[in-house]
């Protein structure tokens, strides 16, 4: 697995049925969502109660079935939900909205974009795309 020292069958094995849900999850939409310990069990760090929903809805709109895709769509995700309560964050780069499912930001609406954000407080995909 991705970024992580599997030192013993035993850890493997800890890890096989979380990553099983979340690829099963983002392939066949039929699981339960992943939880914030099934993100951590597999060791995709910066998942929480309070992105945990926006981060299962695109692990499964985006397929997203490698570890290192999770964590970068994580990082995106509280790039753009940090910037959104606190602009003297560093604000999400056109990069950030492509990993987090935003379509149609490039670096001529960029910083208009970023502007709506701040002033309205958007952190979900879809309250970004409207």
């Amino acid at each position: 697995m991705d970024s992580q020292s599997l030192a013993s069958v035993v850890s493997m094995q800890r890890r096989t049925p979380r990553s099983t849900l979340i690829h099963n999850t983002a392939l066949f939409r039929t699981q339960t969502a992943p939880s914030v310990s099934d993100y951590a069990g597999i060791g995709v760090t910066g998942v929480d109660a309070n992105n945990l929903s926006e981060v299962n809805g695109q692990v499964d709109s985006q397929s997203l079935r490698s570890v290192a895709g999770i964590h970068t769509l994580t990082d995106s995700v509280n790039v753009i939900r940090t910037y959104a309560v606190d602009n003297t964050q560093p604000a999400p780069s056109v990069s950030d909205y492509a990993n987090f499912g935003v379509t149609g930001v490039d670096a001529n609406t960029l910083d208009e974009i970023n502007a709506q954000v701040d002033i309205q407080s958007l952190a979900s995909v879809a309250s970004i795309q409207t």
